[in-house]
């Protein structure tokens, strides 16, 4: 018995090396509680195998090495497949990997060889990988690593020269209301043949429309990281390709940010519905862009690769009929995603009223996911389903349902704030998402919707090509007094 402990333990190595691996591979990602549940998981996964080989194999080095073979495909799954010069498909991979194991327990079981070599080469070999792990782990910890994952400000270099004027009277709330993937109306017009009521309208009620805006990057955690460090990002383009990483690495930046560090030490308080966590003040929306952590260790295994790329085909107790798989699907996923909308939308609705109670001035985000794709709204905001779709044609409808959207939550907030001084920032985070092939993916994928409203009607210093690193500047010298060069 003591035999079998003692390779079990040596087993259990091999996880809390792939685990401190990954951590130090994304080190400041990974929240503790989540290398907490994945080392459970892990763990418990490894003990498993171990006991079912002890039951077949009933030789304890032998269920060791048969246990480590299995646990080296299933941690390594993801990062063998995508380190292959050539993509293989499902239905060959796992029929392969499932006789190759099947081969190699069969030939460990049956050979009258003890395998204390391999053994002892196997026990020395994650000792050693376990140590070098940890050293590099310490060595991170030393060096603070984590900080060189926030790609904004993070020094607050940009916070460094500000004077010491503020406003004698009230501040205003600030709504900063982002619609993500809206882009400019000139970009409609060029794209669409479509002129957008949104503007006119907006004037009407007092903003001032940047026709000429521009994201300074054409996706959603680089442009708002951008915006709320008001800094440009050293590490990227404006065409720069997105990996999990990035965005993990863009809720990172944007937890602490120049612009709510600013504002917190002007005396405000934060609401938060965005898409993000912000520091102290947890998101109240959706997590579209949140709980991923985990995934970037956890994506290399066996099991979250095959059930993230092709788990779908065993939805809905195997139906035979693929076509009648996708129509169930289709239409569950677009009535669930429909319902989260509605519901995100009222609660953050009745949060923009109770804004004009607070005795302190308010900082409210609000992050709306569109008219970004799945396009699952008509122009009247009955569903129409077709699943997760990303069809061009199908974006303008959602589109103009946004903007009964957009102007539905602006009647609100200068319904509730008659008698508060309020500042209204509404924009798209980036333009339409053109496939970068596509011919207008240089010359509009960074051109957005951009309108500001101040109750004082004071716009002197916006102006009609304003981009999204110069947006809060602008706000911070308007309303206190700030110099900010853009």
């Amino acid at each position: 018995m003591k035999l079998y402990l003692k390779y079990l333990l040596l087993l259990l190595l091999f996880p809390l090396f792939f685990l401190v691996h990954g951590i130090n591979e994304n080190f400041g990602l990974v929240p503790t509680q989540v290398a907490i549940s994945l080392l459970i998981k892990y763990l418990l996964i490894s003990t498993g195998i171990y006991l079912i080989t002890c039951l077949f194999i009933r030789q304890p080095r032998k269920s060791f090495i048969t246990s480590f073979i299995i646990l080296l495909i299933y941690f390594f799954f993801g990062a063998i497949k995508d380190g292959l010069p050539f993509d293989v498909s499902y239905k060959f991979i796992l029929p392969l990997v499932a006789l190759i194991t099947v081969a190699l327990f069969i030939i460990i079981r049956k050979s009258h060889k003890d395998f204390s070599i391999p053994g002892q080469y196997i026990s020395y070999l994650l000792i050693l990988l376990l140590a070098v792990e940890a050293f590099s782990f310490l060595y991170n910890a030393y060096k603070h690593k984590d900080r060189t994952q926030d790609f904004g400000d993070r020094d607050n270099k940009q916070l460094s020269n500000l004077s010491t004027n503020s406003s004698s009277q009230s501040n205003p709330d600030i709504f900063w209301l982002v619609f993500d993937m809206y882009p400019s109306s000139s970009s409609l017009k060029k794209i669409y043949d479509f002129n957008n009521p949104l503007d006119s309208s907006l004037i009407q009620k007092g903003f001032y429309v940047a026709a000429g805006a521009r994201s300074n990057y054409n996706y959603t955690h680089y442009s708002l990281v951008s915006s709320l460090d008001m800094s440009y990002l050293d590490e990227f383009t404006d065409g720069a390709i997105v990996t999990a990483k990035d965005m993990v690495r863009g809720n990172y930046s944007l937890k602490e940010n120049n612009v709510t560090k600013y504002l917190l030490d002007k005396g405000y308080n934060i609401v938060n519905y965005s898409i993000y966590d912000l520091k102290g003040f947890p998101s109240k929306g959706l997590n579209t862009f949140r709980n991923n952590e985990g995934a970037l260790i956890d994506h290399q295994t066996l099991y979250e690769r095959v059930s993230a790329d092709i788990g779908w085909n065993f939805m809905y107790g195997f139906n035979k009929s693929k076509h009648e798989t996708d129509s169930i699907f289709s239409i569950r996923s677009v009535e669930k995603l429909d319902s989260s909308y509605k519901s995100f939308l009222s609660e953050s609705q009745g949060a923009i009223k109770s804004v004009s109670a607070s005795p302190k001035p308010v900082f409210y985000l609000l992050h709306v996911m569109l008219p970004h794709e799945p396009y699952i709204y008509k122009a009247d905001g009955t569903l129409q389903y077709k699943g997760y779709n990303s069809d061009p044609a199908l974006f303008l409808d959602q589109l103009k349902y946004t903007n009964t959207v957009a102007e539905s939550v602006v009647d609100n907030i200068l319904q509730s704030q008659k008698d508060r001084k309020t500042v209204i920032l509404l924009q798209g985070d980036h333009g339409y998402k053109f496939d970068r092939s596509d011919k207008n993916f240089k010359t509009e994928s960074c051109n957005i919707f951009y309108a500001v409203y101040n109750s004082e009607k004071q716009y002197g210093q916006w102006y009609p090509t304003i981009s999204g690193v110069n947006s809060f500047r602008v706000l911070l010298n308007e309303t206190f007094k700030e110099k900010f060069l853009y």
